[in-house]
């Protein structure tokens, strides 16, 4: 996701002391979940959207005006995206945090906001597991960011027992 050449700077995702496979089983349970249910809104189907979705989603790739924030939409996981540079880390997790997605990949459509929503969320609350993203000049952590603990990602949690009925 980002151009590190030449820079001090990196980015690092400090997610606990499992393995990786833990929320890649949760993530992509999650899609299963989803395409069984419909929470996550369809194209061609707009109408019915889950809470978890609504009024984020304008369609399945689309988010809604408040959050197209031009860095989100420009990141190299949307189709014509590009890497960025790493200097620009600071703005894309700052644009991160004015939105209710809880990773920079959940940005991108509305299937995988849900699968990281749970998934991280997963980790975080049941699991106690860290989520936080490290940006460091020279091995140094100048800034910590925790997606998951951010007000409007907090605002959607309360949706997700809605998933399944319980």
């Amino acid at each position: 996701m980002f151009d590190s050449a030449g820079s001090e700077l990196s980015v690092t995702v400090d997610g606990g002391t499992l393995n990786a496979m833990v929320y890649v089983l949760r993530h992509e349970a999650t899609h299963i979940v989803d395409f069984a249910v419909g929470a996550a809104p369809d194209p061609a189907h707009p109408s019915g959207n889950h809470p978890l979705v609504s009024g984020i989603w304008r369609d399945g790739i689309t988010p809604v005006d408040q959050y197209r924030l031009p860095i989100l939409m420009g990141i190299s996981y949307r189709r014509n995206g590009r890497v960025i540079p790493v200097t620009q880390a600071a703005d894309l997790y700052d644009a991160l945090g004015r939105t209710p997605f809880i990773s920079v990949y959940a940005s991108c459509d509305s299937h995988d906001d849900l699968a990281e929503l749970v998934a991280w969320t997963e980790l975080t609350v049941r699991l106690h597991q860290p989520y936080r993203i490290l940006i460091s000049k020279g091995g140094i952590v100048m800034r910590v960011i925790e997606p998951a603990q951010s007000s409007l990602v907090q605002a959607r949690l309360k949706y997700l027992s809605q998933l399944t009925g319980s």
